[in-house]
């Protein structure tokens, strides 16, 4: 796989081995580039409504090995996390729901992710994730 270096501040020391490549647009204008892409390169992708606007399609392509959940979970091990709280509203944020310890869904989410999610919040519309995260006890450093 092709590193990538990112060289402007401030990234200048960091390469990265994951890439995510992200297209949004009419959603019939998009399917031919992700059926091309599905047919042509190792790569995971993923092609989905707009949860908003149903004619809007967005098309996510991951390198082999790269995903939220795989990022969360690196992150969940980088800071030595116990347990690791996701929120979701489109299909994209299942895998990661599924390796979350809680995954949080909010109201205007598809219903597959509802489905899935430990816990459905208020729509998104409505800054529910913040206010979940302001008011959950996880979200608050301990006292010394």
């Amino acid at each position: 796989m092709k590193k990538f270096v990112l060289d402007s501040p401030p990234y200048e020391q960091c390469t990265a081995d994951a890439m995510l490549i992200f297209s949004m647009q009419n959603y019939e204008r998009l399917r031919p580039v992700y059926e091309q892409v599905k047919a042509t390169v190792d790569c995971a992708a993923v092609f989905y409504h707009d949860i908003f606007d149903p004619g809007a399609g967005l098309l996510e392509i991951y390198a082999p090995g790269v995903s939220k959940a795989a990022a969360v979970q690196r992150m969940k091990a980088e800071v030595g996390a116990q347990q690791l709280v996701v929120f979701g509203d489109n299909r994209n944020d299942i895998p990661m729901m599924q390796v979350a310890t809680r995954s949080v869904a909010v109201e205007n989410a598809f219903p597959e992710v509802k489905a899935i999610a430990n816990e459905i919040i208020p729509p998104n519309t409505t800054h529910a994730v913040a206010h979940y995260i302001a008011r959950h006890p996880l979200s608050r450093p301990e006292k010394s």
